[in-house]
């Protein structure tokens, strides 16, 4: 009985029971014997209930202190997000890239459904990269707008490259990932045991794409455009890694293409091209 007491007293810290509520009174009829165990037993209720009382009380304010660090935390992430967002308005403002359609560019499901490998059906499925990719870089891109974009549009535009926003997006995507795999023991086996490499060998293999999106295009139509000589382009490279500092890439993401804006579309629906 009196553990059970104790139990329930323990667990429920928030019953208002006080030590004075155990309170033992002397009688004539209780031999000393009696008394004294039974005034042993108040003495552990009244200290279990005391200390269950300052525990309850310290686990209350342990969770008013969290409760006010999270909001606190809240409002400065959010003080700092509006810092962030100040602090790039004129690169907004001016951003180069902004959603251009053409009337007689329209998604047709059937040339790729009905056509196979045909020159028709692969336009189509390169113009349906160019959408995806197009449409996640304005709707849910927002690094576009940071400060190593900037840099980078300032490095590009230096050396003439054609501004493109899709070419301009994967350079971004490779540092990104370049800078990104530059954190890692080279040694260090890369997390998808599918691709079987190391971090060092990510790393190469994006540094050397990187120099392919520098040198050449593959138009619409298949056909290929040479960007830069591959010699421009080394050395371009070189610049944007050298003089852009890693940390400006390694708080962003790399920018995707999506299918899932595949299913918003509908037969005759004109798709994004830059």
């Amino acid at each position: 009985m009196i553990l059970s007491l104790w139990l329930v007293v323990r667990d429920r810290s928030n019953l208002q029971i006080t030590p004075d509520a155990f309170s033992v009174v002397a009688s004539d009829d209780v031999d000393s014997s009696s008394l004294g165990h039974r005034s042993r037993i108040q003495d552990q209720l009244v200290a279990g209930i005391r200390e269950n009382q300052s525990r309850g009380q310290e686990l209350r304010a342990l969770e008013a202190e969290y409760a006010r660090r999270g909001v606190d935390e809240e409002v400065r992430r959010q003080a700092d997000e509006e810092a962030y967002w100040e602090s790039r308005k004129d690169w907004v403002e001016q951003f180069p890239f902004e959603p251009s359609y053409h009337p007689s560019i329209v998604y047709d499901p059937d040339q790729i459904n009905n056509h196979g490998g045909t020159p028709e059906s692969l336009q189509m499925q390169r113009l349906l990269e160019r959408y995806r990719f197009l449409s996640s870089f304005y709707h849910e891109s927002p690094q576009r707008f940071s400060v190593g974009f900037e840099r980078m549009h300032d490095i590009l535009s230096e050396a003439a490259l054609e501004a493109d926003p899709v070419i301009w997006g994967r350079i971004f995507s490779h540092l990104v990932e370049y800078h990104e795999s530059g954190m890692h023991p080279s040694d260090d086996p890369f997390p998808i045991p599918q691709a079987g490499k190391t971090w060092g060998e990510i790393q190469e293999s994006t540094w050397r794409s990187l120099l392919g999106w520098l040198t050449w295009d593959t138009n619409i139509d298949g056909s290929h455009e040479i960007l830069l000589p591959e010699s421009e382009a080394t050395m371009l490279r070189e610049r944007l890694i050298a003089e852009i500092p890693a940390d400006h890439f390694l708080d962003q993401s790399p920018i995707l293409s999506d299918h899932k804006y595949d299913t918003t579309l509908k037969p005759g629906d004109p798709l994004l091209i830059e």
